[in-house]
């Protein structure tokens, strides 16, 4: 199974301020076992420190605690997937679609990814092979 993670839901493994989905820990340790494979763009690292740095300036993180979590977001199995030659396609969409390019991005790897996909809290892609982890 092939699943695709967005910022806010793998944030939320450590930092309960939303909900989580309940799948998102077992496609964690599917990933770690090597049973499933969890893919999300590049630009997920950059989004989930500026997150945590945000998170760490209203004092709701110590130093500490945003380094301990900033090192558990690296070590997450997660494959990051190159997103550059998929802006242009994306913003394109997004304008299209009044929908924002970072979702626009992981539905376009959706798309080149083979089945079977996990569906779960937004709209399946043509022929239903989407996996987004969106909460």
């Amino acid at each position: 199974m092939m699943w695709v993670i967005d910022t806010s839901a793998m944030i939320r493994l450590y930092v309960p301020d939303g909900p989580l989905h309940s799948e998102v820990e077992t496609a964690f340790n599917r990933a770690a076992s090597g049973a499933d494979l969890v893919l999300a763009p590049q630009l997920l690292l950059a989004e989930a420190a500026n997150v945590l740095l945000r998170k760490r300036r209203r004092g709701e993180l110590s130093a500490q605690e945003l380094g301990e979590l900033l090192q558990a977001v690296e070590s997450l199995p997660i494959r990051l997937c190159e997103h550059a030659p998929l802006i242009l396609s994306a913003c394109a969409m997004s304008v299209a679609s009044a929908s924002t390019a970072s979702s626009r991005v992981a539905h376009e790897h959706m798309k080149r990814a083979p089945p079977p996909m996990k569906v779960w809290n937004t709209q399946p892609a043509p022929g239903g092979r989407l996996a987004w982890v969106f909460c």
